[in-house]
């Protein structure tokens, strides 16, 4: 269940305008205790108590992974860098139990927030791009082309699981996302040696822009196991499969700044923080149906089976991602004679996202 909604939510979840229904259909329903008023408010508490609490958490997840344009390495660019990157972001699982008072408790729902976007970016100097040479020859005005950065970037892929590897599980998904951005950074202050030419301080540089996130998502998965408490003491047992539907666009748009340090010519080390103010909306669709059954320890010590009946949820909804997410940023580079290696980290107190990737300068 926990790998359900790993792969089910990785885009923007968005809480609101949600509608549901929570039926049990078949001959046994009877042997089940629980009625359609009891089922309607199961769903009412699902909905409060797990549905918006993982929407918020992967609308979150999405729009900070959106963010991983720029690379921080260099902080102010002075020439012209490309390469590519992949941003991963997430949020511990943690099991969720929905009490629906004095009907039922349902049992260890996963919720967690996931986001993955790769990337390949352009960058350049602004100076540079006109064939100013104020950079190299002198610190230059405030108003100077060479102050500024440009970054572009751009993604579209296709994924499904027939193109993966690995086939350990009977789940089926597919991932069609596309992602472009731009982003323009000023040098707040330039580059200088602190102790020497092995310790340089980076410079500070402040940015803004625009990124686009799209993605359609499907995933389908059989044989996931819950078990529904009542408050009399029976336990239902529900093996169901789980299907999604997801199409989401995020468009964010960040304001950061960071600053670094250089080490023997070789590691580059960077910090920095930021808020990105985000629009978007989302349509979802989930559905999860499979047989039901009470699971009696009498029963089970007869060897009597108990007819089985299906419980049916469906869920529809739209919505749109948290307004503003704020943060903070890590980074690490390795500079070798042309490519570059990086890996920073970016995050708040909910959610993470780690972005890895390689470069070069030119």
């Amino acid at each position: 269940m926990k790998k359900l909604v790993l792969i089910l939510f990785l885009a923007v979840a968005m809480p609101a305008g949600l509608q549901a229904q929570f039926t049990c259909t078949g001959v046994a329903c009877s042997a089940l205790p629980i009625s359609q008023a009891q089922l309607d408010r199961m769903y009412q508490d699902i909905k409060s108590q797990y549905f918006d609490l993982v929407f918020e958490d992967m609308a979150e997840a999405a729009a900070l992974a959106s963010l991983s344009g720029a690379p921080m390495g260099d902080i102010n660019l002075d020439q012209f860098t490309f390469g590519t990157s992949a941003a991963v972001s997430y949020r511990t699982v943690e099991a969720v139990d929905v009490i629906v008072y004095d009907v039922a408790t349902i049992e260890d729902l996963p919720s967690t927030g996931v986001a993955a976007q790769p990337r390949m970016f352009l960058g350049m100097n602004l100076g540079e791009v006109m064939g100013n040479g104020e950079l190299v020859a002198s610190v230059p005005p405030w108003y100077s082309l060479s102050r500024f950065d440009l970054y572009l970037s751009y993604v579209s892929f296709d994924l499904s699981r027939s193109d993966t590897a690995s086939r350990s599980s009977d789940e089926d998904w597919s991932v069609n996302a596309r992602s472009r951005g731009i982003e323009l950074r000023y040098h707040l202050a330039d580059r200088r040696e602190l102790a020497g030419p092995m310790v340089q301080f980076l410079g500070v540089s402040l940015g803004t822009g625009y990124n686009r996130f799209e993605q359609d998502i499907s995933y389908s998965k059989p044989n996931t196991g819950t078990k529904i408490t009542l408050s009399g003491g029976e336990t239902v047992r529900w093996d169901a499969t789980d299907t999604i539907q997801y199409k989401s666009v995020v468009e964010s748009y960040p304001l950061d700044i960071r600053t670094g340090i250089q080490l023997a010519h070789f590691l580059n080390l960077t910090i920095g923080g930021g808020v990105a103010w985000n629009k978007g909306y989302a349509d979802f669709v989930a559905a999860r149906s499979g047989p039901a059954f009470l699971q009696s320890d009498i029963a089970a010590l007869l060897g009597i089976t108990i007819p089985a009946s299906s419980l049916d949820l469906r869920v529809t909804g739209s919505g749109s991602p948290p307004a503003r997410v704020a943060y903070g940023m890590f980074g690490v580079e390795l500079n070798f004679y042309f490519w570059k290696l990086y890996a920073e980290a970016r995050g708040n107190e909910n959610v993470y996202s780690a972005n890895v990737g390689i470069r070069t300068t030119f």
